[in-house]
């Protein structure tokens, strides 16, 4: 499906950030680092939606910043309520946990502008560690399975919200994210999308930065709720079964359990082992409550 071409030459078309809320403690890193973007600031603005902050999020006077509010729950419901909010012919996804690039929206942009035809764009998201310290053995395994963008357009053909660009006549034609998806939602648009004939490339140097998860409950919270948002894809149909069920090799994370490095003494190799094996049971016990306890599909 063809996408009328960007003009890298003329006036910079206008880029609407949309950055869902629910825990504001690292949104401030998140603003200053798209404060501190390329793009002229007079091309693009940044729509907060406080999705049920402990505290509503307070308008702001800063100029850049839109600052509303999704009472219903879910990351995309919020996105969606910052895609109504949004004014600019390109929309921007990101999370309040991701610290983009400096040059994150300009960079963005020079692929839609000088790729005919393409209007998704996913880009990479690279998992960070503290550097006054060595990562612990749950951030190791994040550092080797989150967020692997690359292999999610290439295998699956979608891209993680955390970093996606998408023409807003895509989101005309395709319709907004499901918002009774909790977890897998941009698979789910990324599939309308692929149906309408529009491609998705990915960019190594679209590139935001996201904490890796440094304990057990932060990293067993993110596996059940993303196996929870699969299983639904999976049990709803809208998505085809033989996809999903390519996609969840992405899930499994083959290469901890294969290639750690010689340089790692044995014992944190066998750590990250029996932790990246303790996240694959995590997920097959998840998709057994939600099969065995229909009432468990509502959390």
């Amino acid at each position: 499906m063809t996408v009328r071409p960007l003009h890298a030459n003329t006036i910079k078309p206008v880029v609407s950030v949309i950055v869902p809320v629910l825990d504001p403690r690292p949104l401030e890193y998140c603003l200053d680092a798209l404060r501190r973007q390329s793009y002229p600031a007079s091309s693009f603005e940044v729509i907060v939606v406080d999705n049920g902050c402990p505290r509503p999020l307070p308008a702001s006077r800063d100029p850049l910043l839109i600052v509303c509010r999704e009472h219903t729950v879910g990351s995309y419901a919020a996105r969606n309520r910052g895609i109504t909010t949004a004014s600019g012919s390109i929309l921007a996804f990101t999370d309040a946990d991701c610290i983009p690039a400096s040059d994150w929206i300009e960079n963005a942009v020079q692929h839609l502008s000088s790729q005919p035809g393409c209007g998704l764009l996913a880009g990479r998201i690279e998992v960070v560690v503290p550097q006054d310290r060595p990562p612990n053995v749950i951030e190791r395994v994040e550092l080797a399975t989150a967020f692997r963008q690359q292999s999610y357009v290439s295998q699956a053909q979608f891209g993680a919200t955390a970093n996606l660009f998408v023409r807003r006549e895509i989101v005309e034609r395709v319709g907004p994210f499901d918002p009774s998806l909790l977890s897998f939602g941009d698979r789910e648009w990324c599939w309308r999308a692929h149906l309408a004939g529009y491609e998705l490339e990915f960019a190594r140097d679209v590139l935001v930065r996201h904490p890796a998860r440094s304990s057990w409950a932060e990293y067993s919270r993110r596996l059940r709720r993303t196996t929870g948002g699969y299983y639904e894809l999976l049990r709803s149909g809208r998505v085809p079964k033989s996809r999903l069920l390519r996609d969840a090799r992405l899930a499994i994370p083959v290469d901890v359990l294969r290639d750690q490095p010689n340089g790692h003494p044995r014992l944190t190799r066998l750590a990250v082992s029996a932790l990246a094996a303790a996240g694959v049971a995590v997920r097959f016990g998840e998709l057994l409550r939600r099969a065995l306890l229909p009432e468990s599909r509502k959390n």
